[in-house]
């Protein structure tokens, strides 16, 4: 799926959800139709540079000859964003819209759904 569709790379991490409170990666695409589709996971002990650069490493070489995504949206972890500079020097890196807008309303408690 990769080869068709190397445009964008989602990365989304979630905490304490398995059973070793752990914090688990996702590396996702998206297809021209809006699909998405899983590239590879990866399960991480702490949220640290070296701890995403690694995985991220991984995925690079697992990528081979395909083109590399000019498009990568996370949240807003710094380690994270920061092993994206160091692994994929010529991707956009941007911060996910739906991350944003649940910060906000966590923030913001008066803001209504309207707004979003």
């Amino acid at each position: 799926m990769w080869r068709a569709f190397p445009y964008l790379l989602l990365i989304d991490t979630t905490y304490n959800t398995n059973m070793y409170k752990r914090l688990f990666v996702q590396f996702v695409g998206v297809t021209s139709t809006s699909k998405t589709f899983c590239i590879a996971q990866a399960v991480i002990f702490r949220e640290q540079l070296c701890n995403f650069t690694w995985p991220l490493g991984r995925l690079k070489d697992m990528l081979g000859d395909c083109r590399e995504p000019r498009v990568i949206l996370t949240d807003k972890d710094q380690a994270l964003m920061k092993s994206c500079d160091i692994v994929f020097l010529e991707a956009a890196k941007n911060l996910c819209r739906w991350h944003i807008t649940q910060n906000i309303k966590k923030k913001h408690e008066s803001f209504s759904d309207s707004y979003f």
